[in-house]
């Protein structure tokens, strides 16, 4: 039996790092106990609600997202420590890094590698600029496997890398029987508040939709840096009626069911899990077209729109007209749940046995 341990920042943090990670353990554990066992190791667990499983196990360190630039570097190096400490104790066949950072640390350490190391990417190639970029470059040659979540990643890690494959997501509302009715008029948007999602400039784009359309209202679901001048937007619009902001949760599903179009104005994304959600829910998706993500999961004029980058005039255009016919929402709501079964976990976890069996 292999012993396979996935490693992450933070198992408990509210995203889609946190519920990638637990829908491909619960797979694992699941269905293929009998070849593997399978562990998360969690750098911290923030959240002090969360239950633990006995296979989850906690490092211990503090939660990273609360601190400054020094006072991270100073968490990756206990971090270090503490991974090296525990991988001199606990045989281990594969270890699987989660998102770019851990993977860093991961391939930086003297570790006694006596296991096959992959590293997983959950961010778009582009995201990773400057130092990180460079070092990446460099110590990503280190690791036994790289994955990515775009076959358009996978082509420019293949630039430089011998060992890439490309590996999508999958939702664990697979097993879902509930679908939103399309009929409430609420729209709904899920990231955090940063430059990169987009949400401050959709808050000011999406204004006068807003005050054409009174009676519909927007959820904006997250937290981050710009939290405040999202929440100075909204107040400076005079759309506190409209714009609702709440935080974030690890259960999403009341929400998606009690919306009926989802919007995803992001600059830059890996797989937005969110446009996976939300079609699990039956909702017609609006997203910009940004360089990964959206187009290899929504099916343009099917499911839903994709806007070229930049054209706030074009999302809103469409935008209207799925708020103007409910039945055009309940069209694209149907060829969203069929479209859905493309990612599948069995598909995405044949993927993954593949590699962990060669």
């Amino acid at each position: 039996m292999k012993k396979v341990y996935f490693v992450i920042n933070d198992v408990a943090m509210p995203g889609g790092l946190a519920r990638v990670t637990l829908n491909l353990y619960e797979q694992f554990i699941t269905k293929y106990s009998h070849k593997y066992s399978v562990k998360i190791i969690s750098a911290a667990i923030s959240d002090p609600t969360f239950v633990a499983h006995k296979n989850v196990i906690n490092l211990g360190l503090p939660p990273l997202h609360t601190k400054n630039k020094f006072q991270k570097v100073f968490w990756y190096v206990s971090f270090l420590f503490s991974l090296n400490k525990f991988f001199r104790y606990n045989q281990a066949d594969v270890v699987i890094g989660i998102a770019t950072i851990i993977n860093l640390c991961l391939l930086s350490c003297q570790f006694k590698k006596n296991y096959k190391l992959f590293v997983s990417e959950h961010g778009a190639y582009e995201q990773k600029r400057g130092f990180i970029s460079f070092v990446r470059k460099i110590l990503y040659k280190r690791a036994d496997l790289v994955i990515s979540l775009t076959d358009i990643d996978s082509k420019k890690f293949k630039q430089y890398l011998p060992h890439v494959v490309a590996i999508p997501n999958f939702t664990s509302f697979y097993k879902n029987n509930q679908y939103s009715l399309l009929n409430n008029k609420k729209l709904l948007c899920i990231g955090r508040f940063t430059k990169e999602k987009g949400v401050s400039e959709l808050v000011s784009f999406i204004a006068p939709f807003l005050k054409r359309n009174l009676d519909w209202q927007l959820t904006l679901i997250g937290e981050g840096p710009l939290e405040n001048i999202v929440k100075e937007k909204i107040s400076d619009f005079n759309l506190e009626n409209n714009i609702f902001i709440s935080k974030p949760v690890l259960e999403v599903e009341k929400e998606y069911l009690s919306n009926s179009i989802y919007i995803l104005p992001s600059k830059t994304e890996g797989f937005p899990m969110v446009l996976l959600e939300a079609k699990s829910f039956g909702l017609p998706i609006v997203s910009f077209n940004c360089p990964t993500g959206p187009s290899e999961i929504v099916k343009d004029g099917e499911d839903g729109f994709l806007i070229p980058m930049g054209r706030n005039d074009l999302f809103l255009e469409k935008l209207q007209l799925l708020v103007n016919d409910q039945s055009l929402r309940e069209k694209m709501g149907a060829k969203a749940l069929i479209n859905i079964k493309e990612f599948h976990p069995d598909k995405i976890m044949a993927k993954w046995i593949k590699i962990l069996d060669e």
